[in-house]
């Protein structure tokens, strides 16, 4: 009103209504009470981005508790983050030229294989997801789309199964293969840290000036304007996210199989059947694709897919285990 008054001008176009935070049984905070948290004194035990990520989660208009399991999910990722840049920058070193775009690199074939051009897809999802929640306002359903992106589809799943095809030390891998991984993890790092930067802000900005040394010093930050990414900077291919999806359910049950038998998640694998729709035919060179990185990932020795009718469902896997003096 004041700015209307003196300047006949309103300041903002937009207003974000929070609702209140409470304790954490979801009592109003009261000095009275003795249950008051204070931001400083939790970013001091907590640090700055694991309180920013619980204050991140929570929603518009709406009331949220104080919650200590969100502040260890926060401090989590921060080491996570940390993990999987290290883990990338190993590889990095490896890059044969100069990255262009991840659009261009998948139009090029330079990104050939079938699970890069999947988790690629996956992140133009994931971009397009937070892009438009931020848009609304929306900033935790943005988080959401990126944890979900992260923890399941890259961290759990894309970087166990293209390790063995990455690191190539029988040489089992193609040049090209390889290659292809280590320009997908080029691009998918640069876009998690982007899309972490508003939310844990103090580790991406870290983790880019290290990794993307050259970018960061023609922008001075990770959060200057400009450097969030665009869905246009991608391309998504849909044959890779339908057989992306067979992969990653393959895998867990080669992992369930393991886990029920009580072994472990190193045992040998002497055969791997898997049971697919009539559709995966046409995809065979994709299917060739995705049958070496499951054998890398699973230990599998012999990896087999027959066509069998079912109603849709998830594919059903048969796992023969190494037995236990063999895989001593």
């Amino acid at each position: 009103m004041k700015a209307h008054l003196h300047n006949h001008e309103i300041p903002w176009q937009n207003l974000m209504i929070s609702g209140w935070c409470l304790a954490e049984d979801k009592s109003k905070m009261s000095k009275s009470k003795g249950n008051v948290v204070t931001p400083t004194a939790l970013i001091e035990e907590k640090g700055t981005d694991a309180v920013r990520y619980w204050a991140s989660t929570s929603r518009l208009g709406q009331d949220t508790a104080f919650s200590p399991d969100l502040l260890k999910i926060g401090k989590k990722l921060v080491g996570k983050l940390w993990n999987a840049t290290a883990f990338a920058a190993i590889h990095l070193a490896k890059l044969d030229a100069a990255p262009l775009s991840a659009k261009a690199d998948m139009e090029n074939g330079a990104i050939s294989e079938t699970l890069d051009r999947w988790i690629l897809s996956r992140l133009a999802q994931t971009v397009t997801t937070a892009t438009k929640a931020f848009e609304s306002y929306e900033y935790a359903d943005a988080l959401d789309a990126t944890n979900q992106f992260f923890w399941a589809d890259f961290c759990d799943n894309y970087l166990e199964l293209i390790k063995k095809r990455v690191y190539n030390e029988d040489g089992s891998a193609s040049t090209a293969s390889q290659q292809s991984a280590v320009r997908t993890l080029y691009y998918v790092l640069d876009g998690i840290l982007k899309l972490y930067a508003p939310f844990v802000p103090h580790v991406t900005e870290e983790l880019y000036s290290h990794i993307f040394a050259d970018a960061y010093a023609a922008k001075k930050s990770l959060h200057a304007r400009g450097t969030w990414p665009l869905a246009a900077d991608y391309t998504t291919d849909e044959s890779a996210l339908h057989l992306g999806i067979i992969a990653v359910d393959i895998l867990e049950k080669i992992r369930k199989a393991k886990s029920d038998a009580k072994r472990s998640i190193k045992t040998p694998v002497t055969l791997a059947k898997a049971y697919l729709d009539q559709n995966v035919l046409s995809y065979k060179p994709e299917m060739e694709s995705i049958m070496a990185d499951l054998k890398g990932a699973g230990n599998v020795e012999l990896f087999e897919y027959v066509i069998a009718t079912h109603d849709g469902s998830a594919p059903q896997v048969d796992v023969t285990l190494a037995p236990e003096a063999d895989a001593a």
